[in-house]
């Protein structure tokens, strides 16, 4: 992961997949949850994912709860 805070840029590598199915190759399935609530707190204005498109503070809550309830 990657962030710039003065341009609220997150780029969250494998941590985020949008509109994709999510996946957690090694870690843990809580340690995948907790860390979707770590990157709701930098706030950013545009994520970068791993995997898909962009996706601006509007789409980031869609995003990161399409990973909890997979």
């Amino acid at each position: 992961m990657a962030w710039l805070p003065e341009e609220r840029i997150l780029f969250a590598g494998d941590l985020v997949f949008h509109g994709l199915t999510p996946l957690v190759f090694m870690g843990s399935v809580d340690g995948a949850l907790r860390s979707l609530d770590w990157i709701a707190a930098f706030d950013p204005a545009l994520v970068v994912p791993g995997y898909g498109p962009l996706a601006d503070r509007g789409m980031l809550p869609g995003v990161l709860a399409a990973h909890e309830r997979y």
